[in-house]
């Protein structure tokens, strides 16, 4: 009986190294799906940021040139439809 045990082993261990080797894999994938998408989600922050700026901007000049803050509220409200 010893002697089936014996060549099971390494069967054993081969495919538990398999298995282990299989889920580094998974992981690492997972890994670079993450670190892809944080960097589409920087980029989109940067780009909303961006898009504030100019809006906070523009909503400054306009008031500079005598608009009243409804006129601008207006203005800002028909870019978006």
């Amino acid at each position: 009986m010893s002697a089936l045990l014996a060549g099971i082993w390494p069967k054993l261990i081969a495919a538990g190294l398999a298995v282990l080797a299989l889920f580094g894999l998974g992981m690492g994938v997972r890994r670079s799906g993450k670190d892809a998408e944080r960097a589409a989600q920087a980029e989109d922050t940067l780009k909303r940021q961006e898009a504030g700026t100019v809006a906070g901007n523009k909503a400054k000049s306009d008031l500079r040139q005598g608009k009243s803050p409804e006129d601008v509220v207006s203005g800002n409200d028909g870019a978006w439809k």
